[in-house]
């Protein structure tokens, strides 16, 4: 690549450092020491930090790289897990020296993915002039992503209660039907009840009719009965 190069730990480095002891930010007071002197970071796991022979190391200004989110396919999304590439990269943005990162990055496939990936914030570290500057940005910024995370929760949570809501509204409705099929099913069931009782009260009636002719018809024959022994009598 021509563009990095392996020191052994004894071997003298006069440029910026990106170091876990780091006690300021890297940001555009760098640029000038960075040009004359180079970039360098610590090829190692931060988990083994430990086992890094420090005292041996002849580095020069020691900075720290403000927080990122890492885009190599191994730590993708986590923050601060970044390559040696992408952290070298991520301060050459910061101090000023974009093509460089680029250049730095198109080596890998997915290398410029880190800048897509951290656009937003890499533009405003490399706004600030100072490392206060940069710090102060990365406070701003992770309070402005919990404020969204916050709000993404809520509305979440908004829209599940709406969800709910609709559906019980959705259950009420079809209680609602259910209840105006059995007032309509009462109805129907009254409604045949006062058929079948006017049937019965007509049939009653017609008995009752029939009862009176033939009361009738026998008062009638009575009475012939009675006329007739009438005349017999008189006879």
């Amino acid at each position: 690549m021509n563009m990095l190069r392996s020191l052994p730990v004894s071997a003298p480095f006069r440029g910026i450092a990106l170091s876990p002891n780091g006690h300021k930010s890297v940001s555009r007071e760098d640029l000038d020491v960075i040009t004359k002197c180079g970039l360098a970071v610590i090829d190692c796991s931060w988990k083994q930090l430990e086992l890094i022979p420090w005292h041996k190391m002849k580095m020069g200004p020691e900075r720290l790289l403000p927080f990122l989110v890492a885009a190599n396919p191994v730590n993708y999304g986590r923050p601060l897990k970044l390559t040696c590439v992408e952290a070298l990269a991520a301060a050459l943005y910061i101090v000023g020296m974009k093509e460089e990162a680029k250049e730095l990055l198109s080596k890998f496939k997915w290398g410029l993915n880190f800048i897509a990936l951290n656009r937003e914030l890499l533009e405003g570290y490399a706004s600030c002039k100072t490392s206060v500057e940069v710090v102060a940005a990365q406070q701003l910024c992770l309070q402005k992503w919990e404020e969204e995370s916050i709000a993404r929760k809520k509305s979440a949570d908004a829209e599940l209660a709406h969800t709910h809501c609709s559906s019980e509204e959705e259950n009420d409705y079809v209680d609602g039907d259910e209840e105006e099929n059995d007032s309509v099913d009462d109805n129907d069931e009254k409604q045949e009840e006062e058929e079948d009782d006017k049937e019965k009260d007509d049939e009653d009636d017609e008995e009752k009719d029939d009862e009176e002719k033939e009361d009738n018809e026998n008062v009638y024959q009575d009475g012939e009965k009675q006329t007739n022994s009438l005349v017999d009598d008189e006879q």
